[in-house]
């Protein structure tokens, strides 16, 4: 017989597990242990518990956003057997003698069993607070969805099919249910330095000038990221001008998207990237090298939990997909 996890027990493990940390921290110089909560994130991973990459990002993520976490880590097997553990993340910030602590609940899952799932994260989740769930590699998006969540946030970065997983996402995040993508958030720097050229009242006159517009790549097949590009490009721009998605050598590339050329009657804008820290913005016969620091996962999922509304632009450029 399957195992169950029952919420109301991992719950009271919580009670004991902080009424435990308050007596270890209960000494006569001690200034207490603060529990902080601000939200529930749901991480649905195929990561084993032996990697410690995905304990690190969530110990740095508390800091910023001091959640109950639930890590729901999937076996490779089928199955239906589940199984449960309380645990708490705790740091003191700099100055401060008082130790501040986040839960930490930690779901091992055969495959067979995710139907099981959303009554169990129903019970566990914080109440009156919003509840994000994260799936932490592309291919979790096949899976049978969790029905939870207020928001829910994917990482596209190096799927094989783009738009069958972008088809995919707009099912998901049909009806009231946000949806946001890390590949969609890496491209900020190059949405914000763009729409910075273009601010400049003699340029904003040349816009409807633009007549052709390519976004290239790296390797042969067509990234999410390129995609989300033109299709912001065109929501701006609007239809007139020509877009291409042009491939280039997989040896030459830094990123998936490597350069945006925009052109037409009396403009000229190129941006492309020129190392790992930096990259080129050449436009009225300037050239122009601009800090272009690529963002790890811990900051993009930091910039993803702060916004908890609906992103307009990035709804608009998903449905264009």
């Amino acid at each position: 017989m399957p195992s169950k996890i029952e919420p109301d027990r991992l719950l009271r493990e919580l009670n004991q597990l902080w009424a435990s940390l308050g007596l270890q921290d209960g000494d006569a110089s001690s200034h207490g242990v603060l529990r902080a909560c601000s939200m529930t994130l749901i991480v649905v991973t195929e990561s084993p518990s032996a990697d410690p990459s995905l304990a690190e990002l969530l110990a740095a993520l508390m800091r910023d956003h001091p959640s109950r976490a639930v890590v729901i880590r999937l076996g490779a097997a089928a199955g239906r057997d589940l199984a449960a553990t309380v645990n708490a993340q705790c740091w003191k910030p700099f100055g401060s003698r008082q130790q501040i602590c986040s839960e930490l609940i930690e779901i091992t899952a055969g495959r067979d069993a995710i139907p099981d799932l959303p009554p169990v994260l129903r019970g566990l989740a914080a109440p009156d607070l919003p509840v994000i769930v994260w799936l932490h590699q592309p291919a979790l998006l096949d899976l049978p969805p969790l029905d939870s969540g207020d928001k829910l946030i994917v990482n596209t970065a190096g799927v094989a099919d783009a738009r069958a997983v972008l088809a995919r996402l707009r099912r998901l995040a049909a009806g009231s249910r946000l949806a946001a993508d890390l590949s969609w958030t890496r491209l900020t720097r190059w949405r914000e330095t763009l729409a910075h050229v273009f601010a400049h009242p003699v340029r904003q006159s040349r816009i409807a000038a633009i007549d052709q517009v390519t976004v290239s790549y790296a390797g042969q097949a067509v990234p999410v990221r390129a995609l989300y590009l033109s299709a912001w490009l065109q929501s701006v721009l609007g239809d007139k001008p020509n877009y291409r998605l042009e491939s280039v050598p997989a040896a030459c590339a830094r990123s998936e998207v490597e350069r945006v050329e925009l052109s037409g009657a009396g403009i000229h804008v190129v941006m492309e990237l020129r190392d790992e820290a930096s990259a080129e913005l050449r436009l009225d016969g300037l050239t122009i090298r601009e800090p272009f620091a690529v963002p790890g996962e811990y900051e993009l999922l930091r910039e993803e939990l702060s916004v908890l509304g609906r992103d307009p632009v990035y709804d608009t450029v998903l449905a264009k997909l």
